[in-house]
């Protein structure tokens, strides 16, 4: 199966969470050792893009992965979602 398509998969069930626990989900992945993980979090982004879900976050998220793209290590995810409560 094509990562694109496995990464779709994966990530079918973050869509169906709140916008918080969602764009969390999507900051871990972003910030995963695994290069296929941050691509499913860069898929997961455009997903929730064309949910229209909270632009502005994800916007923020995208520009800080851009960032952090040229840095090593990748810093941590700094959000909590609220289902590991």
């Amino acid at each position: 199966m094509p990562p694109r398509m496995t990464n779709r998969l994966l990530v079918l069930p973050l869509l169906n969470q709140g916008d918080d626990d969602a764009l969390c989900g999507a900051e871990r992945l972003l910030s995963a050792r695994h290069p296929l993980q941050r691509l499913a979090g860069l898929d997961f982004l455009s997903q929730l893009a064309g949910a229209g879900r909270r632009a502005a976050r994800r916007h923020a998220l995208a520009q800080e992965y851009h960032a952090a793209s040229t840095s090593t290590p990748r810093p941590p995810a700094r959000c909590s979602p609220s289902w590991t409560h």
